[in-house]
């Protein structure tokens, strides 16, 4: 078992590098691309930490959608308050003015 822990830690520890970042890049992106960058590596995350922790522990139901279907819900109502919309009034003046 120990053998076999040892294989999937790495795996794991990606996980758990690939969540963070995309944390972060959700909590900074400033356009719709940054967002469905973080998106994606929060994805990639959930999937490549799915399969660690299925491959050591496979007596584990991960794929309850009872408990992800509220966290996805959860996370994507954070989009529309994060990335500002764009403003029909240019803020800069044409005439040279300041």
């Amino acid at each position: 078992m120990q053998a076999e822990l040892s294989i999937w830690r790495p795996l794991w520890d990606f996980a758990a590098l690939l969540f963070v970042l995309g944390m972060a890049s959700a909590l900074t992106s400033r356009d719709r691309a940054s967002w469905w960058v973080s998106q994606g590596l929060l994805l990639l995350s959930v999937v490549v930490g799915f399969a660690a922790t299925g491959a050591t522990h496979p007596g584990v139901d991960l794929f309850s959608l009872g408990i992800w279907v509220p966290i996805a819900w959860a996370l994507s109502l954070l989009g529309p308050f994060r990335i500002p919309k764009p403003s029909p009034v240019s803020p800069t003046n044409h005439d040279g003015s300041l």
